[in-house]
């Protein structure tokens, strides 16, 4: 079930990439988008991590938002 969840993620992430791109070559990148691209990197780590790690799900997805938010205030 993991590995149909995580496909599931990877397309639906992979479209909402793609329409941001868009969206920055248009206008811009702004807070929003930027904020946008985050947590989409940040469902496409969490899935990736769930389906090598099932058991450690808690452990990769606090460490994955730390990253996340860590390079976001970095940037």
């Amino acid at each position: 079930m993991y590995r149909v969840l995580f496909s599931s993620f990877v397309v639906t992430s992979g479209l909402m990439i793609g329409a941001i791109v868009i969206r920055i070559q248009q206008y811009g990148l702004t807070i929003d988008r930027y904020l946008v691209g985050s947590l989409i990197t940040w469902i496409v780590v969490m899935g990736l991590g769930c389906v090598i790690w099932p058991t450690r799900r808690w452990m990769i997805g606090l460490g994955s938002f730390v990253i996340i938010i860590a390079l976001s205030i970095y940037s």
